[in-house]
């Protein structure tokens, strides 16, 4: 599932295995905010492959994106919402959605309002 920068959403949970993103209002409480989206190149032979080359792309891209959000005091995570092996190599499916959350687990701080900056 591919969402736009600037989309927010709610993954319940919270882990690299997308099986079902919600969005949300940017507004209201949500894990995450889309900051870019990436294309997957090459053959990865395991999922451990795969997500190690989404969490580069998203880090590389969160880098980035940090640099204009105001110290507030408050812990980013990168996080990467990407495709199953089998989704990439059988379906073609090759983007990777990169976002910003305020948790690297379950249950965790949730943004209240769009990413500043």
């Amino acid at each position: 599932m591919v969402l736009d920068p600037g989309q927010c959403f709610d993954h319940p949970a919270m882990d690299s295995s997308v099986t079902k993103v919600e969005k949300r209002s940017c507004h209201s409480p949500h894990d995450g905010e889309v900051i870019t989206n990436e294309t997957l190149s090459g053959d990865f032979s395991s999922e451990e492959a795969i997500q190690s080359k989404a969490l580069a792309l998203c880090g590389t891209d969160a880098k980035k994106r940090l640099k204009t959000i105001p110290n507030d005091g408050r812990m980013y995570y990168y996080y990467a919402l990407y495709p199953a092996l089998g989704t990439y190599t059988v379906q073609g499916e090759d983007q990777v959605s990169c976002a910003l959350t305020l948790s690297a687990g379950r249950d965790g701080k949730k943004l209240s309002a769009p990413l500043p900056g």
